[in-house]
């Protein structure tokens, strides 16, 4: 393929694990506030989601991931893996404590793959202009 410039290639592993979805938003009303649901297509198909103010610590965390309908899926319902609830936990805090102190409109991180870790494979965060 000569004449083709080159400028490199994205490796970049394989995540599995259970789709969720983290975000958050500043609310006119409210100030910042956090989301939590089961991430990918799930979040709109099935609008199964819990929300805080934030900021939240983790045990308000694990609260927020258990109400969803939904959680049966993540505790690992019919024989399916369990997502690490507290790896999650820990992760929606850490993006509580961002949406309450620093300067971030919103923040979405769709998805994460939750297993054995919680990971982020989408990011994206908006800034206040």
């Amino acid at each position: 393929m000569q004449g083709i410039p080159f400028e490199g290639i994205l490796v970049q592993e394989t995540l599995s694990g259970h789709e969720i979805i983290i975000g958050g938003k500043q609310d006119l009303q409210f100030g910042p506030v956090v989301l939590f649901g089961l991430g990918g297509i799930f979040v709109q198909i099935l609008k199964d989601t819990s929300l805080r103010v934030a900021p939240i610590g983790e045990r308000e965390a694990e609260e927020m991931i258990k109400e969803i309908k939904s959680y049966p899926v993540l505790a690992g319902a019919r024989g399916r893996k369990a997502a690490n609830i507290k790896d999650i936990a820990q992760m929606i805090s850490a993006v509580s404590n961002l949406m309450y102190k620093e300067n971030v409109s919103e923040m979405d991180l769709n998805p994460c793959f939750a297993g054995d870790e919680c990971v982020a494979a989408d990011l994206r965060i908006i800034t206040k202009g």
